[in-house]
């Protein structure tokens, strides 16, 4: 008993020395846990989280605005626990999260005003379209109490997507330039669209930048309609009153078939892009020839809502 009692002594002054360190009294070097937990409902009632989000890159920043602090939540942590597990000292804190930050993303989280946007245009290259970003933010109060912490961050779609399916432009007889024996499935698509004058990168508030870049969507070959290319690509948010350019130029002549504001795209086609949090543009351009002239026009659109039932 007395051996036993010898033992557990030392480990007993042990652990009350380091509590002696977390008491009230000094808690300058103690962590209190903080549980945040993620939530996102589109524009409906119902938590969709999973189904829109498979990473989260966390930013948390303290009262003078400094980074202190990050973490990266994995596709197998968000389906274990969707949210994640910080301890912080005392003191007040802004803690941003980027859902969908992969390697598409560049970001900058340490400069006076922090920004995300395609690792292209952080490059100097062209830009081909950023994530799926979602963003989310909150401010918390640890207490000296040394109390456990839980809050929510609550999401929001930081792009708009946008699928474009460009009817015949795989076809070089439609192109009466065009060279002679051109096999457009054995060469680079004929066409490039660009989509022009959109915000470069978003700032660390959900809004997208002032300062603008050109977007040049990848085209592959539509499995469905040989003679066509569809591209699928994501932007930072832009208003109805958008100053964005769509726009379509040949490859083998630089010649431009093709430039009409997006303002004017949407308004004839009554899209909205304001009216919801998330939605997804799906526009149809055909191309054909009349005699020596080669046509163009947006036939149709469709759009899907994320608004899920209650």
């Amino acid at each position: 008993m007395t051996r036993i009692f010898r033992i557990l002594v030392p480990v007993f002054m042990m652990l009350l020395a380091v509590a002696a360190s977390c008491i009230r009294e000094n808690t300058d070097d103690c962590e209190t846990p903080v549980k945040i937990h993620f939530l996102y409902f589109g524009d409906g009632a119902v938590d969709i989280f999973h189904d829109r989000i498979s990473s989260v890159k966390l930013y948390v920043y303290g009262a003078d605005g400094k980074l202190v602090r990050t973490a990266l939540c994995s596709e197998s942590e968000l389906a274990a626990n969707q949210g994640t597990d910080l301890r912080l000292p005392e003191g007040e804190y802004q803690i941003v999260c980027w859902g969908n930050a992969e390697d598409r993303s560049h970001v900058e989280a340490e400069t006076q005003n922090p920004v995300i946007g395609e690792t292209s245009w952080f490059d100097g290259t062209r830009c081909s379209g950023i994530d799926p970003l979602y963003f989310g933010q909150t401010t918390i109060t640890v207490p000296r109490t040394l109390k456990p912490v839980r809050d929510t961050v609550i999401y929001n779609s930081s792009h708009h997507a946008i699928r474009v399916t460009m009817q015949g432009f795989a076809n070089a007889d439609n192109f009466t330039v065009a060279s002679a024996g051109t096999d457009s499935k054995d060469t680079e698509p004929i066409v490039t669209l660009c989509h022009e004058g959109l915000s470069a990168y978003i700032g660390f508030d959900n809004s997208p930048a002032e300062e603008y870049t050109d977007y040049y969507p990848e085209l592959v070959e539509d499995t469905e309609n040989e003679d066509s290319y569809v591209t699928v690509y994501r932007v930072p948010k832009f208003s109805n009153s958008t100053s964005s350019v769509l726009s379509i130029v040949r490859n083998d002549t630089g010649e431009e078939l093709y430039r009409r504001p997006f303002a004017d795209i949407m308004d004839v086609l009554g899209i909205d892009v304001e009216s919801r949090d998330e939605i997804y543009v799906e526009l149809r351009i055909r191309v054909w020839v009349m005699g020596s002239e080669v046509k163009i026009e947006i036939t149709g659109w469709n759009t899907e809502i994320v608004f899920p039932g209650i």
